[in-house]
Order: C-alpha cells, then structure tokens, then sequence
C-alpha cells in the first residue's frame, strides 16, 4: 500500500506559505493606506489626492430644502409638463445608471474622494440633495431624488453662469416665477397672466436667458481649471448670442395648448423634455455635409465641407471623456467594395503633463485640441484617394456618438480594472471599498455607455474620370 505521507506533506507546506503570502498581501495594502508614496501605491496623478475647491455654497446651505414642492406636488396640476420633465435629462440628472455610477462612482467615488468632493456635482445634479445643514450626499431623501425638479428652477431669482457648478439663488417662499406675467405683475395688454390658486405667480426676465441653463452648463474641473462641461460659453461667443437666441429655443420648443386644467390655451407653451445629445431627432440634421472631388493624374482630391447649422454650441458639446462625431469617407469601386477608407473626430483632447492622451478630465494637465465644429463656421476636410485603388463614388457620412471609443468599447473586465487602479492611486480605502462593490451595476454601465451612434447627415458623390495624360497623345495631331 502506498504511503500516504508523502502526498499530504506539501498540502502541510502549502499553509504557510498561504498565511505568508496573505501577511505580505496585508503589509503591502498597510503601507498605501498609510500613504507611503514612494512604494509606488501613492497617488499617479496629483489631482486625485487633491481637495476640489469651488465658491462659497452659502446660498444652497442656508435653504430648508423642505421648503421646496416635490415635482409630484406640481405635475397634479401641469399634468402635461411633469410627464415630460420625468423622463427628460432634468428628472432623471441623479439617477445612478447615468450619474451616480459612470460619473459619481467612476470618476470620484472609484478614487477614493472625500464626500465633500462629490457634494459638488450634486449642485447641478441634485441640487436639494446639498441644501441645509445636512447635505444628503447619499441621495436617499425623496426630494433628492428628484433631480433637478420643477422648484430648483422656478424659484430662482438670479443664476450667475460662471466656471463652478449650480451658481444659483432661490426664494422657495415667494411665487413661482417664468415667462409669463404672473398674479403679482400688473397687467400687460394683450397677454393672459399666469395665475394659480395653488400659488403666487410672477414674471422672470431670467427665465427666458441662457444664464439660468449657464449656471451649470458652465463647469470647470477645479484643479486644473479644464472644462467638465462649458457649453455656456461655446453658445456666448456664437453668433445666436448675439441674434438673442437662446437655449430654450432648441431645447424648449413652444407647441399651443394649456398648462393646467381651467387654464387659458396659449399658442406658445414650452415642452419641459429638454431634449439634448439624447434626442436622435434633435442630433439628425444639426450638420450637413457638402463633397466634391478633384481628379488629379495620380489620383482625386476629395473635399468634404461640415458645418453646424443647428446647434447654438458646440458640436459636440461636453467633455472630452464623453462626445465624439466622426466624419466617416469611404470610396467604392464599380462592384461596390470599399477600396478606401478615412476617418476624422471633432471632440476635446485633453492630455496629461508630457502630453499623453487621457479620458479623465480630473487626470488631465492641458487641453491638447479643441476640433469640436462650432456653430456656423464651415469645416473642410481633404481627403486623397489614389486611382490604384479603382475608386469611382464617394460617400461621406458625419456620425454622433455619446461616449467616445476608449469609453464606449470598456469591458466589465476595463471597468474592474479601473475600479483597483483608482484605489491603489489614491491608497486603498477599505472601508469605502464594500460599498462601492455593492453598488457598483456592470449591466447599467454598459447601458448607458453602448447608447448607439446617431447618423447626422450623410452625402455621395460620382468621381470624375481621371484627366487625359497629354503625353499619350498622337503628335502628329491625328
């Protein structure tokens, strides 16, 4: 009978090392989150480790968020406003599948930050959820859920559309404020005051600018100053500034009918869905795109002129960890191969300090290119496709994409990956690590990133014959 022993000996061996391994394993996590850097666990890139600092937030701490009406309260009786609101960006800015994973988590959350960092998201995000002595950073308040609900905006009394997020003022007690005269403005001739039984009602000169939509559609990351988001100042220094169009006109559209029950029918209500980058509709059309083509001896010069005709921003607007439109051309032989293929992306570059291409902003030291298109300036892009390749049409498309490749093509595998990188950056946290595994939703990660692309606008042409080469012809002109 063979003697067992010699088989069980290394199993016994096996132990310790086992609980060696595991002791080194310990010392080594021990030693990051003690913060001894110069192992190599410190931080990689500064800005993580750094306090995110933004004005003073006096104005949002000293309001009882109580003192605002719940969204449910109002759609009882704009029945038509609050179903749209529901299912706009506004409504759902806090919902964990769009925010709280992919910019909460990922981006502050995945890091280590402090909560003091991520309340200032919440300024434009949830707003109420930052309001009073208790900051809701948790988002479990009902009225934080709400997002940015129908009091964040229509108690508003001033909005200051500078680089720090949510730079608003509200008076949660007085009227309801719009863009209509209210039940304490005197009379206009010719237009029907807004007036409730549920509430005072009052005009707001602010509610029909682009300032109120600046107060966070004008964001800077702020330790180092690069844009998180500043479509305020794309629209600022377009040409619809200075035609006074202003964002609700794209993203308010009027339609004729009531605001409430008993209420007059008006011919210009404004829809509170908001459409944005979302909006298949909205994108199709914001470009257009003209080709033509030279045919040289060696091959066509082909030219493809873009231009943002629609958007009063630009396109894409956002930042560079997100949007994306790529000019796609193709050239096709008789039999409809494609022989050539080119590519071209308007979008923000941000890099880090030796100038290496990075999709986080919080990572970032420079914005190494702006190639966005903006509103009413003709882009040309040339193209050459050589006549080896049998080339006889050219179609060019322009396609819209939320979220940019290195984001868009992330595997559950990139996401984890990225979830360790970031706490062995910051110094592993372990006591936030559980938390963040439990809430941590792979399946709506990639929902919201694997959004489909949007076809903008698209355009073919026929090439032009290849010029006669002269010398191939008879000299003696017959």
């Amino acid at each position: 009978m063979t003697d067992p022993r010699p088989a069980s000996t290394p199993r016994r061996r096996r132990i310790p090392r086992l609980v060696a391994f595991g002791l080194g394993l310990l010392a080594v996590i021990g030693l990051c989150y003690g913060g001894w850097h110069h192992i190599g666990c410190g931080p990689r890139n500064e800005h993580w480790a750094t306090p995110l600092e933004y004005p003073n937030r006096d104005d949002a701490a000293r309001h009882d968020p109580s003192k605002f009406e719940s969204a449910a309260v109002c759609g009882s009786c704009h029945i038509q406003h609050y179903a749209e609101w529901r299912e706009s960006g506004m409504g759902r800015s806090s919902e964990l599948s769009a925010f709280l994973i992919d910019l909460y988590q990922t981006s502050l959350d995945l890091r280590g930050a402090p909560a003091e960092d991520i309340a200032q998201c919440l300024h434009c995000h949830a707003p109420l959820a930052v309001m009073g002595e208790h900051p809701d950073l948790a988002i479990e308040r009902a009225l934080s859920q709400e997002a940015v609900s129908c009091d964040v905006c229509h108690t508003a009394t001033a909005a200051y559309a500078n680089d720090a997020p949510g730079m608003l003022q509200w008076d949660p007690d007085g009227p309801k404020r719009g863009p209509l005269p209210g039940s304490v403005d005197p009379e206009v001739p010719g237009v029907r005051r807004a007036v409730s039984p549920h509430h005072a009602t009052q005009y707001s000169s602010l509610h029909e600018s682009s300032e109120l939509c600046g107060a966070c559609h004008m964001s800077l990351w702020p330790t180092n100053a690069l844009p998180i988001d500043w479509t305020y100042a794309e629209w600022k220094r377009s040409p619809y500034a200075e035609r006074g169009v202003t964002c609700q006109a794209c993203h308010m559209p009027t339609y004729r009918g009531v605001a409430a029950p008993g209420a007059p029918e008006r011919e210009r209500l404004h829809r509170h869905s908001f459409p944005g980058g979302g909006d298949v509709e909205l994108v199709r059309g914001v470009a257009t795109l003209d080709v033509s083509a030279v045919a040289h001896f060696a091959g066509h010069e082909v030219q493809v002129e873009v231009e943002n005709v629609r958007a009063g921003h630009s396109f894409p607007t956002g930042n560079a960890t997100a949007p994306v439109v790529k000019l796609v051309v193709e050239a096709r032989a008789d039999d409809g191969r494609v022989v050539f293929d080119d590519t071209r992306e308007f979008k923000l570059t941000y890099g880090d300090k030796d100038g290496n291409v990075v999709n986080d902003p919080s990572a970032a030291h420079k914005l190494l290119s702006d190639t966005t298109l903006q509103p009413l300036e003709p882009r040309h892009e040339r193209f050459f496709v050589a006549h080896l390749h049998g080339a006889t049409s050219v179609r060019a498309r322009l396609i819209y994409q939320r979220w940019n490749d290195n984001i868009s093509g992330a595997h559950r595998a990139d996401v984890l990956q990225e979830f360790v990188g970031r706490y062995l950056a910051q110094g592993i946290q372990l006591h936030r690590l559980p938390a963040n595994l439990r809430q941590l939703d792979l399946d709506k990660l990639a929902r919201v990133r694997n959004m489909a692309p949007t076809l903008v606008a698209e355009a073919e042409l026929k090439l032009p014959p290849p010029p006669q080469d002269p010398t191939s012809a008879d000299p003696s002109g017959r």
